[in-house]
């Protein structure tokens, strides 16, 4: 509270002064004859800080005031104010707030979700980017892997696990990843070419053996019940494998027991296909279904040739001394026009033999 100090108007009566020595012979001071002048038009606006001497006409000076302070908001200052949604955080202008926190809107919270005036924690279905998440609700470990074309920060992010430049792509048979229906990398499944041996398959035709046992692939062998490697039919012909039997898949003659391919199928051997196949000792001739081989053609025994001589497998022109009947003898190394005639009791046709 102000005080203020008013001056009387009425004339002053003065302090006695000391009481005269008995004896003395001077007299007490006058009092003044001059009146104060009036009162102040203008009150104080604060206690004068020393008191006026008796009869001054000097006017008292106010106390100066110290303007007011003003504080403002800050995102440190603990209290919720500004545009803040909760203490210190929040608002456009501070820090984005912690799941539990106040909100208005998902650029509120470290999240961006804000569910029911409060920050909720990132989830893979919240249909924000958040969290891990290398796009939205997708990658980055905690959530699914993401499709083709949504981003990424590394293979794993990825269902075709293929992040070349942070964006997730389709598989292909020669990114140098195992994506896709691949069985192996950049092989096998269906829209890859089979695998070599040694790799992953979950069947045989993951394979180029097409042996696929115990999910690896394995080299071919002709044993192994597959028609594979160079074979022209399961297990047989190629150049690995024994030839085919007759009705089975061939490319070639040698790809056939009876060596008859003449349109892609082994035929039985007969003795006018021009081969000597079956049980033949040359071409079309000799053995026991046809017929004798003429001179000059392999033989295993004398009945392959005409001549009926085969010294040293090879069919010999009839002798008078060859110790066979052949050519046009009538019995052995006699008759006929060619040798000498026979003996009595040695077949003849004509007196003459």
């Amino acid at each position: 509270m102000k005080q203020f100090l008013f001056f009387p108007t009425g004339p002053l009566t003065p302090a006695p002064t000391a009481k005269p020595t008995a004896g003395s012979t001077a007299k007490p001071t006058a009092a003044p004859t001059a009146k104060p002048t009036a009162a102040p038009t203008a009150k104080p606006t604060a206690a004068p800080t020393a008191k006026p001497t008796a009869g001054s006409t000097a006017k008292l000076t106010a106390a100066p005031t110290a303007p007011p302070t003003v504080t403002l908001p800050t995102c440190g200052d603990g209290v919720m104010n500004g545009k803040e949604t909760d203490t210190d955080c929040g608002g456009g202008t501070c820090p984005k707030c912690q799941n539990g926190l106040k909100c208005q809107q998902r650029n509120d919270c470290v999240s961006d979700v804000c569910t029911g005036g409060f920050c909720q924690a990132p989830t893979c279905s919240d249909g924000v980017k958040n969290g891990k998440e290398t796009d939205t609700d997708c990658g980055g470990g905690t959530c699914p892997k993401c499709q083709d074309g949504l981003k990424c920060q590394q293979r794993n992010d990825c269902l075709s696990d293929v992040c070349p430049s942070g964006i997730c792509l389709a598989p292909t048979c020669s990114d140098g990843v195992k994506n896709g229906k691949e069985t192996d990398k950049d092989c096998g499944g269906p829209t890859c070419d089979p695998c070599d041996d040694g790799k992953t398959c979950q069947q045989g035709s993951d394979c180029i053996s097409k042996v696929c046992p115990s999910g690896t692939c394995l080299a071919t062998t002709c044993a192994d019940g597959i028609q594979n490697g160079e074979e022209t039919d399961k297990d047989c012909g190629g150049p690995t494998c024994d030839p085919c039997d007759d009705g089975k898949t061939c490319q070639q003659g040698s790809d056939c027991i009876s060596k008859v391919c003449p349109s892609g199928t082994c035929l039985a051997p007969t003795c006018s296909d021009d081969i000597q196949n079956g049980k033949e000792t040359d071409k079309d001739c000799g053995g026991p279904t046809c017929d004798p081989c003429d001179d000059g053609k392999t033989c295993q025994q004398g009945s392959d040739c005409v001549s009926k001589v085969c010294p040293s497998g090879t069919c010999l022109a009839s002798a008078c001394s060859d110790g066979v009947q052949n050519g046009r003898e009538t019995d052995k190394d006699c008759g006929g026009p060619d040798c000498p005639q026979c003996a009595d009791t040695l077949h003849c046709l004509i007196d003459n033999d």
